[in-house]
């Protein structure tokens, strides 16, 4: 009875127990729903996270392979499916996340892992990537989430970063600039080791330390460089020339540039300062200035520094009405030094020679080597007098030394010109032109001697005379004014020799005038312009000859040369270029070179003698026999011809010793196998005496007077 109450009593709680079973699959369903839904949020969630994840069996082994995942690595869902995670890393990495995964499985391993490294694409293209692994463990299972984030752009920025500060670093640590940066109250925050250098000090020793504080930078300015940068919030440049003091006191000159450091709103949160050292380009601009004031030999100021000095005096004494005096000084015997010992004993007579004139003056003057042998004196606040005094002084100290070289003893002098400068004096050129005009003076009164200039001086007048004519013939060799005249020279009594023209110079007037040479070469010689006129001549013969000329003459044309063009190495090559452009047969070529140019500049009359006769050239020795050393030098000079001076033959008719010297020097000419030449022969008795001595050629008025070159060769030869 009581089993079968309790069996009803189950059917009767059967409805009950199907509505909870129904009930409970309702309740079943709704879970399984729920589960689903968050299944499926979870998974759209890891299909559109940025970062790429990865599911991973505990064998490491892919079982989720999300949209993300799939987007970043280009495969498909099911492609990497049960694929080890290697699969998406280059072959460098794969052996590592194998051997990792192995591990795995030893008891109390759990991977955590988080790194910078490449992944690779389905299509085999690498990028750059941050890769982490997360362990997740239940009673049940173990599971792997990889994240794997795509940084390919970070990573190339922070190397584009990284290549720029080492850039920046290796620069800043290389160049040459001292490179400081500061905080905003003026802390030193970072510093170059160029910086370090020119300081003198550790990185330790500097770091945190206030700029002004650290390093000593003396300047004019009255606020340090970078704290005035910023306060103002602007550059400022300091380019003066600063002082720099290194701790070991070493002082180097600095240019300084501070600049503002800014932050993206504008606000000045540090400066840079950046010094450079440019204490040699500042003693180079120092030696240069020196130089460009100075001269390098005596150490004394140049020309154009005493020019300088010299308007300023001038100025000053029209202005205050002060009187100073300026002093011309050129040596005498100077050249006997430098020919005799050569150029580097002159220079040394130049030095002492300035010493000894410093002496003798006050640091208030002021004394320059004008160039040469040519010095100048400013005497300041002093009157002719005193000035003359001082001259004076001088001339004797230079007279009373000797100096010697190689065992030998050498006196010098000096003639000196005096100028005085008060409120009427005019420009510096023209006190220059006194003063020079005044040494001249002394020179032509015999030298060694001190000369005054004043404005009625028949010495001084005379040079400006030749001055004047030094602007003359400028503007006639420019001009083309001048003209060649020719006078025969012809044979006295053998009449098969061949005849000479002396080719002869004329300057044209402004009127059409013919001038003379005596008017115009003395100041050619007196300014160094012979060399000049002498091209002119040669250069206007050759084309005349070339033109006009009939080279089946046998005539001879002479060319006189003055010392100055046969020290001129430069006309000796133009000449010889002069042969070869105009086919003139160098053997009609006579040049007439006087005996005192030819004794004193004995070396370069040599030269050229000896280079001109290696073409054919011939060579007469003129006014021979006014010179104390005739003979001496004679057998050292190879010549053609000699041209017995004049003074010997204009009278030798009626003087029994003028007609002994012209015998005399026709037979030591016959001696040395040369032919002779008479110039001044005025009228018959002469040649007459000319004959009898047996002199071989004769020149003068009472042969020929000079004659324009005429405009063809026909004219002349119809002279004969």
């Amino acid at each position: 009875m009581k089993v079968q109450s309790r069996l009803i009593d189950g059917f009767d709680l059967l409805p009950e127990l199907v509505w909870n079973r129904d009930e409970m699959t309702n309740l079943r369903k709704t879970e399984i729903k729920s589960v689903a839904d968050r299944e499926a949020h979870l998974r759209l969630i890891l299909d559109n996270t940025l970062d790429a994840i990865i599911i991973l069996d505990d064998r490491g082994r892919i079982t989720g392979f999300y949209r993300s995942a799939q987007s970043l690595f280009g495969y498909s869902e099911d492609e990497p499916q049960g694929q080890p995670l290697s699969i998406l890393f280059p072959a460098n990495y794969q052996r590592r996340f194998n051997l990792m995964f192995e591990q795995q499985h030893q008891p109390g391993q759990l991977i955590d892992f988080r790194e910078q490294i490449k992944a690779m694409r389905a299509n085999g293209e690498e990028f750059h990537a941050e890769v982490g692994i997360s362990t997740i463990c239940d009673s049940v299972s173990t599971q792997y989430i990889i994240t794997v984030k795509d940084n390919t752009q970070q990573y190339l920025a922070q190397e584009a970063l990284y290549r720029e500060k080492e850039q920046a670093q290796v620069t800043l640590n290389s160049i040459a600039d001292g490179v400081i940066t500061t905080d905003v109250v003026g802390q030193i925050t970072y510093i170059n080791p160029a910086a370090l250098k020119l300081t003198g000090l550790r990185f330790d020793e500097v770091m945190g330390q206030k700029i002004d504080r650290a390093i000593t930078i003396d300047s004019e300015r009255d606020e340090i460089p970078v704290f005035e940068c910023i306060r103002k919030g602007s550059r400022v440049d300091s380019i003066g020339g600063d002082l720099l003091i290194s701790k070991s006191g070493e002082e180097f000159v600095v240019h300084q540039v501070a600049s503002p450091i800014h932050r993206q709103n504008g606000d000045t949160v540090g400066s840079v300062m950046i010094f450079r050292d440019v204490s040699k380009s500042y003693r180079l601009a120092g030696k240069l200035s020196w130089q460009a004031s100075h001269d390098d030999l005596t150490r004394l100021i140049n020309r154009r520094e005493f020019e300088r000095r010299l308007g300023n005096l001038i100025e000053e004494a029209g202005q205050e009405s002060t009187e100073h005096c300026v002093c011309f000084l050129d040596l005498d015997k100077f050249k006997v030094v430098n020919d005799t010992c050569g150029h580097v004993a002159g220079d040394e007579l130049l030095r002492q020679l300035a010493g000894i004139i410093q002496s003798k003056i006050r640091d208030a003057d002021t004394l320059a080597r004008l160039g040469g042998d040519e010095f100048a004196i400013i005497l300041s606040q002093c009157a002719v007098e005193p000035a003359l005094k001082v001259a004076e002084e001088i001339r004797a100290a230079v007279e009373d030394f000797r100096f010697g070289w190689g065992g030998q003893s050498f006196q010098v002098a000096v003639s000196i010109g005096v100028v005085l400068i008060n409120a009427d004096s005019p420009d510096p050129g023209e006190v220059f032109k006194a003063a020079d005009s005044a040494c001249y003076a002394a020179k032509e009164a015999g030298r060694n001697r001190v000369h005054v200039f004043s404005q009625d001086d028949e010495e001084i007048s005379l040079r400006r005379g030749e001055a004047q004519w030094m602007l003359r013939i400028q503007q006639a060799l420019v001009q083309n004014r001048f003209e060649l005249a020719y006078q025969p020279i012809v044979p006295v009594s053998d009449h098969r020799l061949q005849i000479h023209y002396e080719i002869l110079l004329r300057m044209v007037g402004d009127e059409g005038e013919m001038i003379p040479p005596g008017a115009f070469l003395p100041a050619a010689e007196r300014y160094q312009m012979m060399s000049q006129v002498d091209w002119w001549v040669v250069k206007n013969l050759f084309e005349w000859m070339s033109a006009h000329w009939d080279y089946g003459v046998n005539d001879i044309f002479a060319v006189n040369l003055s010392g100055q063009s046969l020290a001129d190495e430069n006309l000796l090559y133009r000449i010889k270029k002069l042969f070869s452009e105009y086919a003139v047969p160098a053997e009609r070529i006579c040049f007439e070179i006087t005996e005192t140019a030819a004794i004193s500049n004995l070396s370069k009359a040599q030269a050229f003698i000896g280079e001109m006769k290696l073409l054919g050239c011939l060579f007469a020795l003129d006014d021979f026999g006014s010179g104390l050393s005739s003979f001496a030098y004679l057998k050292s000079l190879p010549v053609n011809y000699l041209k017995i001076d004049g003074a010997f033959v204009k009278d030798m008719h009626q003087d029994p010793i003028d007609h002994a010297m012209v015998e005399s020097i026709h037979n030591i000419g016959s001696v040395l196998n040369l032919q002779t030449i008479a110039e001044f022969v005025e009228h018959k008795s002469i040649l007459q005496s000319l004959e009898k001595v047996g002199v071989h050629f004769a020149q003068g008025y009472g042969i020929a007077r000079p004659e324009r070159l005429p405009a063809s060769g026909g004219e002349l030869f119809g002279k004969k």
